[in-house]
């Protein structure tokens, strides 16, 4: 994979690392039960801190405005 593969697109922007859509996709597979005490496993918290990380959040979040995002979920 590659910056300029479409999977690693957002919005219209491309992310510049390489592990974007690993971690992207780790995040979506993960499934928690409803337990308030539920703790993340590390791999999700890596996962999560990193695309926080990644230099294509600012824009995306310069963006906002042109989709949608839940800010929550059942």
């Amino acid at each position: 994979m590659n910056s300029t593969d479409p999977n690693t697109r957002f919005a219209g922007i491309v992310s510049v690392s390489l592990s974007f859509q690993v971690y992207a996709d780790k995040i979506l597979d993960y499934r928690i039960d409803a337990d308030p005490s539920l703790v993340l496993s590390a791999d999700i918290a890596k996962a999560i801190e990193s695309l926080w990380h990644d230099p294509i959040i600012p824009s995306v979040l310069d963006r906002q405005s042109e989709f949608y995002l839940m800010d929550s979920a059942p």
